[in-house]
């Protein structure tokens, strides 16, 4: 039997065989290299072992997305919707533990990390739980990133706006791109090669690269350490690097 396609909101029209909607299950896999980049990044510099493996954790479940959506927009099935929430579930919750440990002052713990890819696994198993749990993390990330912004900014620590800026800018672009794109959407064109819910893939794959980049920048090297070079995005109306 085949399994019951699960993207019947996400506009693109559903094609008979393996991949059901090509440009949604391709995008896909921007969070793939995205992920795939945060990992070769976190293992070429010597960071404490927490803070380096809750980078790693990150870099893992943002690479899972990748998966789990070829899957979800590919063949569906159970199955392919278990891997699809576990991998979302999984790198919300790690956002959110760093911010927290963040906020607290600590360097970062590996248990807690996998303790929430762990329980993003868990809750998926549960289709009716996945949702809400979708929007408690997501809120909770957003809640974090918030306080944790605040909290540079009046610690004065260098590099608050460029961490801020692209985060909300691509934010606010992938949300309208996946709004206005849902099936009878205003942007919904199921036929073509140019697919909302595909620039929701690449936008959001985009966030999570420079997310996991300035949590990277944010830790200082072990001694004797290679320190990150910062990542810098042009100032807003110059065109120059700050």
């Amino acid at each position: 039997m085949t399994p019951a396609p699960l993207a019947v909101a996400d506009c693109e029209h559903i094609h008979a065989g393996t991949i059901g909607q090509p440009v949604n299950a391709v995008s896909s896999l921007a969070y793939v290299g995205a992920g795939a980049a945060l990992m070769a990044r976190a293992r070429a510099h010597r960071l404490p072992a927490g803070a380096r493996g809750r980078l790693l954790a990150f870099g893992a479940t943002t690479a899972a997305n990748g998966l789990g959506g070829l899957a979800y927009h590919g063949p569906g099935g159970a199955v392919s919707r278990w891997l699809h929430d576990a991998a979302l579930l999984a790198t919300l919750g790690v956002v959110t533990v760093v911010d927290v440990e963040d906020l607290a002052g600590a360097t970062g713990s590996r248990p807690l990390a996998l303790g929430a890819v762990a329980g993003g696994a868990l809750v998926a198993l549960h289709p009716a739980a996945s949702a809400p749990a979708q929007l408690a993390l997501g809120a909770g990330a957003v809640a974090g990133e918030v306080a944790g912004h605040v909290a540079r900014r009046r610690a004065r620590r260098p590099g608050w706006r460029q961490r801020l800026v692209p985060l909300v800018v691509t934010g606010a672009a992938a949300v309208t791109a996946h709004a206005a794109s849902r099936s009878g959407g205003p942007l919904c064109r199921p036929d073509s090669l140019l697919q909302g819910h595909a620039a929701w893939h690449v936008l959001t794959a985009l966030m999570l690269w420079w997310w996991g980049e300035a949590a990277l920048d944010a830790v200082p090297a072990e001694p004797g350490g290679v320190r990150p070079r910062p990542c810098r995005v042009p100032e807003a109306g110059t065109g120059r690097r700050p």
